[in-house]
């Protein structure tokens, strides 16, 4: 069962796009064909996002959602500080290194994103990086949407 971190942008746009590949994506994440894996600063990123987004009360259930995806992996910060220095010179937005981190310390295959910024630094060459269009074609085989960047 391949191990999935999911970007923010997965889920945003998955809870408020029903015809969109991040939607398909979190409908068919079953717990024993994928596993999904998030981090505490994935979660804390949603929460601000959707509440300036969406407001408080939507914000709580998008959140709410994340954690009971089934047999869901959140990657605690204390597993994260370790890694910091060793993939530090690979990524320069320093925001997404504790998502390249808790992808590592998840042993997670894919890192699903949309975010092409971070697809384009050098830490590609130790991720595998896939947007949800391909995920939903390629891992899923179930039929995309075509949609901006994929989502």
């Amino acid at each position: 069962m391949p191990k999935i971190f999911i970007d923010s942008n997965i889920f945003l746009f998955g809870y408020r796009i029903n015809e969109s590949n991040s939607f398909i994506i979190l409908e068919n994440i079953d717990g024993e064909l994928i596993q999904p894996v998030v981090s505490n600063s994935i979660i804390k990123e949603v929460r601000i996002r959707a509440k300036r987004l969406e407001g408080k009360d939507t914000a709580s259930l998008i959140i709410l959602n994340i954690l009971t995806l089934p047999n869901i992996i959140v990657i605690q910060d204390h597993d994260i500080i370790p890694l910091l220095a060793e993939y530090d010179d690979l990524v320069f937005d320093k925001s997404d290194l504790p998502h390249i981190c808790a992808y590592f310390a998840g042993d997670c295959e894919y890192f699903v994103t949309n975010n092409r910024k971070l697809t384009q630094q050098r830490i590609k060459e130790k991720v595998l990086f896939i947007n949800p269009k391909e995920f939903v074609d390629n891992i899923l085989k179930l039929q995309s949407y075509d949609t901006p960047k994929g989502i």
